[in-house]
């Protein structure tokens, strides 16, 4: 059976719960449009440790699906502005060392993903000889 093009559009959709002082925040991999989006938006400012904290904040507000049983974008292909806007004042209000680790656990997410697409690819040069 051949796989599909389709495959790799899921293989980054990945989510995990994490859990802070009893509070669980379900989160995704962002595509790369919905990522582009985030970046987008957290541009612009001059001051870089501003810039980096809302960059942060920018793609949790967009990769965190859930908080508890609360949730908070529906569809993660395409999260609507008021669920964003609803996450970025969520986030707004939360001391900037919960931000970093929850933004390591979205790192910690991508780079599981990057491991698995890396050994893939050199499974397959083994394969054809190279």
């Amino acid at each position: 059976m051949a796989n599909s093009l389709g495959q790799l559009f899921t293989l980054g959709r990945v989510s995990e719960d994490f859990v802070i002082h009893g509070v669980t925040f379900k989160m995704v991999l962002l595509d790369t449009r919905i990522l582009t989006q985030a970046l987008e938006a957290a541009s612009g400012l001059r001051d870089d440790v501003a810039q980096t904290i809302e960059y942060k904040r920018q793609i949790l507000s967009r990769s965190i699906m859930a908080i508890n049983d609360d949730v908070y974008i529906r569809d993660q292909d395409a999260p609507e502005d008021t669920e964003v806007n609803r996450l970025l004042d969520v986030t707004a209000k939360l001391h900037t060392s919960i931000i970093n680790q929850l933004y390591m656990k979205y790192e910690e997410l991508d780079a599981k993903v990057s491991k698995e697409v890396e050994d893939d690819l050199k499974n397959s040069s083994k394969r054809r000889g190279a």
